[in-house]
């Protein structure tokens, strides 16, 4: 089985390296179990779902469709050791300011049918934490 659980700021995750060709994932996880493309000038992407794997990840067309971000559901997922999905907003942001993950911005946005949505940005290490009733479950 692939690697999929290390989270590396700035590189990737387990063995998908930011700035891989689709070619280049598809050899590692084989073909998405679903795919999506949004072609229009301004916003031209390809998103593929490995709903097995509990990921997705997006190809940007201004980056010569390489990946260039990963959304995860994984709870086997870690960040230097840390387990994250199932954290509270404290958690998180405790272990963001332990690894000096750099400058953070929260959001809150609700939304009737999903519940309480919240954001936790690190943008200097370029990670997001979506949090669902202050319980992390994505990222």
């Amino acid at each position: 089985m692939t690697d999929l659980d290390a989270i590396r700021v700035g590189n990737g995750l387990g063995c998908l390296v930011f700035g891989m060709s689709r070619n280049d994932v598809r050899r590692q996880l084989g073909d998405p179990e679903q795919e999506e493309q949004e072609l229009s000038a301004a916003e031209a992407h390809f998103v593929w779902h490995y709903w097995t794997e509990q990921i997705s990840l997006y190809f940007e067309g201004e980056d010569g469709y390489r990946r260039d971000t990963i959304s995860c559901d994984r709870h086997s997922c870690k960040l230097n050791g840390s387990a994250l999905i199932g954290n509270t907003m404290d958690q998180i942001r405790s272990l963001v300011k332990e690894l000096k993950l750099g400058s953070v911005n929260e959001k809150l946005d609700y939304l009737e049918y999903e519940g309480r949505i919240s954001l936790i940005q690190c943008t200097d290490a370029c990670l997001n934490f979506w949090f669902k009733d202050g319980v992390e479950c994505r990222m």
